[in-house]
């Protein structure tokens, strides 16, 4: 016999298993064993094996024929008639309708021999086995509410009907362990409140019947409030379930650390509900600990905005923002920072938090969302603010166009000023100096004097920029009209140097040059001389540093000069 018979119903149900899985994929094949092949024998191959096993009758070597493997079913099905049930009949009738489909090219022409087989297998007398999916879904639900939380998760292996069942059954039970555990603090509290004792310095100290009163209203809520019927798997039970635990953490806080030692040792045999197990661990009820589980909601894409709710501290809101702002950006759920942020009543708290939410969209390069969140629940004092600040950072985005259409809609005279300097700095950065420029010259002096001494001084910075940026061709345009005021402003050492890094001596040392005798031109000087022995003109470099007046600058670029030349002989020095 091909295949091995069965003793007891545990093993041929083992086989049955066997059989569907084998029947069910795609890649394998039923063979006379009723085992699985990997692929399905060709007529020759099939022709040999016959012929051996005409010569050979006591050798079986499994074929995958598709009738011989349904008589072979029905073979199988027969011996074991007395561990055949009603399933195991369905499963074996279906495995024989598989063979058509799946070896349709050998099952040609023997469709009635295998519908026959079909028959054959019907009519076999199944017994009938009561197990526990026969059970009534209000008692297979009640059983399986006795499994521990570990077991949930193999619960929905095992079919659609149990999947569904503990789910439903975990929701009862989860629910109702958390509604004994929050009663279990309340009683705990109002049992313990009047022996608590506060250290006389103690910042609650005078606040304590507020904070009871809180604590109490938020746990009662929480408990009141609790509803799973949203959740339709169990990952999202789970999520739930974490949420709840994240809102009685809060409340916690409130928590009097006397009453919340004692809590954690009366509270040792406790059944807890699923992800609670670690509630008593000193110190989890922190803020630190509550953000962290907040953001791991966020990085799920997950949180729920009800987690901070009305019994939330006013602190704890502005705070969560504050510190998630980038986080709510970058999983796209600032709508719901938004809106926190929104029930905070202390109009200072929410300012700083509106703020950041908003410096967050820009630096996420979210524009379209940082400018309607500036435009519509900014205040029009920080209007101005919020919008030179979206305007640079659309700058820094090579936007220039659109940067400087928010930047010139500003209201406020000295912020759009701010804006338009910041955007000229970014168009210089990008070698469009000239474009810069034109900024900078239709700024009223007024404006511009809180940033820069003079238009002068914002021109020779423009130049600076556009140098320290590789575009030095640019950047000699921008210098040559500036003024002989500008040659005053401390900006021209740096300017100078830049031009050096670039190996354009000539212009620098003129650049230089142009600032008037004393420190300036000293300055500029010791920095050219400094880079130029960078580039290994040492020579060069030190006559250009014994050009300085100020003995001070001048031995300390000498001595800059020397220690590079000492380093570079170091480097060239071999093993």
């Amino acid at each position: 016999m091909p295949f091995q018979v069965y003793e007891n119903k545990k093993t041929f149900d083992c086989r049955i298993k066997e059989i569907k899985e084998i029947s069910h994929a795609s890649n394998l094949y039923l063979n006379t064993s009723l085992k699985k092949s990997k692929k399905q024998d060709g007529a020759l191959i099939s022709w040999l094996k016959w012929i051996v096993c005409l010569i050979i009758p006591k050798l079986h070597i499994a074929q995958t024929a598709p009738l011989k493997v349904a008589q072979e079913i029905c073979t199988f099905a027969e011996k074991h008639q007395k561990f055949l049930g009603e399933k195991d009949q369905l499963a074996l009738i279906e495995a024989v309708e598989n063979l058509k489909f799946k070896c349709h090219k050998y099952a040609k022409g023997k469709e009635k021999n295998l519908d026959e087989v079909i028959d054959k297998i019907k009519n076999l007398t199944t017994t009938k086995f009561h197990d526990i999916d026969d059970l009534p879904v209000e008692t297979l639900e009640w059983v399986l509410s006795k499994l521990g939380k570990e077991d949930y998760e193999n619960c929905l292996t095992v079919d659609r009907r149990w999947n569904e069942t503990i789910l439903e059954a975990a929701k009862k039970k989860e629910a109702s362990l958390i509604k004994n555990f929050i009663q279990f603090a309340i009683d705990h509290y109002k049992a313990v409140k009047d022996t608590l004792i506060y250290e006389e310095n103690a910042p609650w100290k005078n606040e304590a019947a507020y904070l009871e009163m809180r604590l109490l209203t938020h746990l009662e809520n929480i408990k009141n409030n609790l509803n799973f019927s949203k959740a339709a798997t169990l990952p999202q039970l789970k999520i739930a379930i974490f949420g709840e635990k994240l809102k009685i953490l809060m409340a916690m806080q409130s928590y009097h650390p006397q009453a919340l030692k004692s809590l954690r040792e009366q509270g040792k045999n406790l059944k807890l509900p699923w992800l609670f197990d670690d509630i008593f661990i000193p110190g989890i009820n922190t803020g630190d600990n509550i953000l962290e589980g907040i953001e791991k909601l966020l990085e799920k894409g997950v949180f729920d905005v009800k987690i901070i709710n009305e019994n939330t501290s006013e602190y704890f809101k502005g705070h969560t923002i504050r510190t998630l702002a980038h986080k709510f950006v970058i999983t796209n759920q600032s709508e719901k920072a938004i809106e926190i942020a929104n029930t905070i009543s202390d109009r200072s708290l929410k300012h700083l938090a509106l703020e950041d939410i908003f410096k967050a969209l820009a630096q996420n390069s979210c524009f379209e969302e940082a400018l309607e969140m500036a435009n519509n629940l900014c205040s029009e004092r920080d209007k101005g603010k919020n919008l030179a600040h979206l305007s640079t950072a659309i700058a820094k985005s090579g936007r220039f166009e659109e940067a400087l259409k928010i930047a010139n809609d500003i209201q406020e005279e000295s912020c759009k000023a701010g804006a338009l300097i910041d955007i000229s700095k970014e168009l210089a950065h990008a070698g469009r100096a000239k474009e810069a420029l034109e900024i900078i010259d239709k700024i009223s002096e007024d404006h511009l004097r809180p940033h820069f001494e003079s238009k002068a001084q914002a021109r020779a910075e423009i130049s600076k920029l556009t140098t320290q940026a590789s575009h030095v061709k640019k950047a000699l345009k921008t210098t040559s009209p500036l003024t002989e005021g500008s040659r005053k402003n401390n900006t021209f050492p740096s300017i100078a140097a830049a031009f050096a890094h670039f190996e354009r001596y000539e212009k620098a040392l003129k650049i230089a040059n142009t600032a008037p005798r004393g420190s300036l031109r000293d300055k500029a000087h010791a920095t050219i001389s400094s880079t130029l022995a960078l580039q290994g003109e040492l020579k060069r470099a030190t006559n250009i540093a014994n050009l300085i007046i100020d003995k001070k600058i001048k031995n300390e670029a000498l001595a800059d000069i020397s220690r590079i030349s000492t380093a570079s002989k170091a480097t060239r020095r071999p093993n």
